[in-house]
């Protein structure tokens, strides 16, 4: 099975910083067994995930490749639902897991903020 990286290096004065990002190309997700659907998207800040799989674990990162969230145990919640409302507006990737198997979903956050 091919992987798909991201590799993206960053010149900081005289030192490269590289982030190597085992990640999905930006248009599509990517699973490996799971059916798994990630609504809505894009999101105002909470999301659900359904499907027929009990998802252990979920991760999301940022597109510099940082874990930002992971819920472990996510199959004993009592909802399958995720809170982002106090994370930035961006892309983000989320990665689910289940036994062996693993499904990335890209997911775009775009919360609307009221003017004063």
């Amino acid at each position: 099975m091919k992987r798909v990286y991201v590799v993206l290096i960053f010149v900081l004065g005289t030192i490269p910083l590289i982030f190597a990002q085992d990640l999905v190309p930006s248009s599509i997700s990517v699973g490996y067994g799971l059916t798994e659907t990630v609504f809505p998207n894009p999101s105002i800040g909470k999301i659900a995930i359904t499907g027929f799989e009990q998802i252990e674990t979920v991760e999301l990162y940022n597109l510099l490749g940082e874990r930002v969230l992971q819920i472990t145990n996510f199959d004993k919640l009592a909802t399958n639902q995720i809170d982002l409302t106090g994370f930035e507006n961006g892309i983000y990737y989320l990665k689910m897991y289940s036994g062996t198997k693993m499904k990335t979903e890209k997911l775009v956050l775009q919360q609307q903020f009221t003017k004063l």
